[in-house]
Parts: structure tokens; sequence; C-alpha cells
């Protein structure tokens, strides 16, 4: 009897143990980002010049960002710079609505969504394919950047209703963050 009660106790203890360390996992565990390349926004936005960026996708939790921003560097705090004013960086959060994977080469293709137009804001889609895993060779061989991105702007208080579309192509999906056992 008291053996069993042990052994229920030494389960529940391993029970208990697994799924805190399931729960302590950081949330970028799963965050796989793609700096871009090339960057083709729209030229009818009124954007800064963006010259870099990236895009990240999280299909743990179903989230994608694009994030664009200027190569001017930085001023430290205490040291004497150019005046330069340094734009904001644009990041702009999605939810991923649609992940397909084409079954013959491999390629992944995800669908998010930024649908602020109930509180008078902004249509925003991003489309991702990624063919960074593609087992297709003419598909590798003519495209050096597998990742290629479009971002699809609608703006809620447009009269003219236009639809500005912008085009980034990025470098293959590297993960963020290692999972706790791969951290040395």
């Amino acid at each position: 009897m008291i053996n069993s009660i042990r052994v229920a106790l030494v389960a529940l203890s391993l029970l208990v143990s697994t799924s805190s360390f399931a729960r302590s996992l950081h949330p970028d565990t799963f965050t796989r980002i793609s700096q871009f390349a090339e960057i083709h926004i729209d030229e009818r936005l009124n954007y800064p010049d963006f010259q870099i960026g990236h895009v990240s996708i999280n299909v743990v939790s179903k989230a994608a960002t694009l994030v664009l921003d200027s190569d001017i560097p930085y001023c430290p705090p205490g040291q004497i710079c150019p005046a330069v004013v340094r734009p904001m960086p644009r990041i702009v959060r999605f939810q991923i609505v649609q992940v397909k994977t084409d079954g013959g080469c491999g390629t992944i293709r995800y669908v998010a969504k930024n649908d602020q137009r109930s509180v008078g804001g902004n249509l925003e889609i991003l489309s991702i394919v990624d063919r960074s895993a593609s087992q297709c060779e003419s598909v590798a061989d003519t495209n050096p950047y597998p990742v290629e991105v479009k971002y699809t702007l609608k703006k809620a208080n447009d009269p003219r209703n236009l639809t500005y579309t912008s085009y980034f192509r990025g470098l293959p999906f590297n993960q963020l963050y290692a999972a706790p056992s791969q951290r040395r």
C-alpha cells in the first residue's frame, strides 16, 4: 500500500515537472525570422526610405510581424552625431489565418491579416511564400531568395479606395531562439 502511494507521488511529480517545463518555454521559441534582401515599397505610400527589414512568423501563436527600418545608425547617448532625423521603424503585427503546404515541392504559404476596419482602421494583408525547404531544384536554382512577401494595405479613409502593394524578398527563415534543450 505504501509503495503504491510512493509510485503515485513520483508519477504525479514527474507529470507536474514536465508540464511546467512546457509552460516555461519563451513565447518566441517557435519564432522564425527572414531578413529582407530586396525591398520594393509601393511608391504611393508616404513611407520614409526604409532600406532594411524582416518578417517573422510563429505558427504556434499564429502571429506574423513585418518590420521595416532605416539603415541610418543610431546615435549613442552622450555622443556627437550628425543632425539626421531617423524615422521610426514601421512594425505591423498580423494574425496568421491560413497555412498551406505544397505537397510536391514543400513550399509553405502563409496568409496573415491585421483587420482594423471595425474600429475605423486599415486592412493589412501579409502573404508569405517560403521556399526554404523546397525539394524542387528548378525553384531553388532560379530564386536566390527563397522567402517572398507581399504586403497589401487598404487605408480606411481613402476616398479613392486604393490598394497599396509592396514586395519583399528574403533570406531563408532562421529560428529566432533555440529551444532550452539546445542552449549551452
